[in-house]
């Protein structure tokens, strides 16, 4: 599968597991790549970063800076 192909298939499961309450996303993407560790982890990943953006967007921004600093 070249990259391009490969692409179109992390980004069509990592819409179809946004599009499902977040408790349920982790086992539907673990079926979905049937034994694609790969493609399963590039998925996680995005899903990963997408809930981190999500809580950035909610956070108050003192909040924020506080843990930016507190480290």
């Amino acid at each position: 599968m070249n990259a391009s192909n490969r692409w179109k298939e992390i980004s069509a499961l990592y819409a179809s597991a946004l599009e499902r309450p977040e408790p349920e996303r982790s086992a539907f993407v673990a079926q979905a790549c049937a034994g694609d560790e790969a493609l399963r982890q590039e998925v996680e990943s995005l899903l990963a970063h997408h809930a981190d953006a999500q809580h950035i967007l909610t956070a108050p921004a003192a909040d924020l800076v506080a843990k930016t600093f507190a480290g």
